[in-house]
């Protein structure tokens, strides 16, 4: 029977840890800066209204080259169609 009772207060240690650390993990990401429209119309014209990794031409988004949403450099940014994103998205 005790040993039931340090198997609990075990795992639920484990999962106060758990959310603990997502939480600050949470917390510590970059603020996202939206990129300004003028700059994204300039970057689909740049890449002919077509995915930078695939021929596509639908759903198309903006992708961090580096991950960080708060870095709005030209250089930073291609447009990727929503497949592309989300497979080269969080690295």
């Amino acid at each position: 029977m005790k040993t039931i009772y340090i198997a609990i207060i075990y795992f639920v240690t484990i999962f106060i840890i758990f959310k603990i650390l997502r939480y600050l993990k949470r917390k510590s990401k970059k603020k996202r800066i939206k990129v300004p429209e003028q700059l994204r119309k300039y970057l689909l014209k740049k890449y002919n209204y077509q995915c930078a990794l695939c021929p596509s031409k639908i759903s198309l988004e903006t992708h961090h080259r580096d991950n960080n949403p708060s870095n709005n450099e030209e250089s930073n940014l291609i447009i990727t169609c929503h497949d592309c994103h989300r497979k080269h998205g969080k690295r």
